[in-house]
């Protein structure tokens, strides 16, 4: 049995290094894209549901301005 073990594990262990050097390029451009995309969702504009800072009414100060500037 051990003489037949030891080609078995080397064709494994070679196929599971050719399939890594092969696919790497793949993988690396995959994993860049999803994180360029996670960069894009963090930085979109809030969904309807949200409310931001600007959706809401200025109260006046004590001398009857606003505290934000226009826009």
């Amino acid at each position: 049995m051990s003489r037949n073990l030891f080609p078995a594990v080397l064709a494994i262990g070679l196929g599971v290094w050719t399939g890594f050097h092969t696919f790497q390029p793949a993988f690396q451009e995959a994993q860049e894209a999803k994180d360029r995309e996670s960069v894009r969702t963090q930085h979109a504009e809030p969904s309807q549901g949200q409310k931001t800072d600007h959706d809401q009414p200025s109260k006046p100060t004590s001398n009857g301005e606003t505290g934000k500037p226009s826009v």
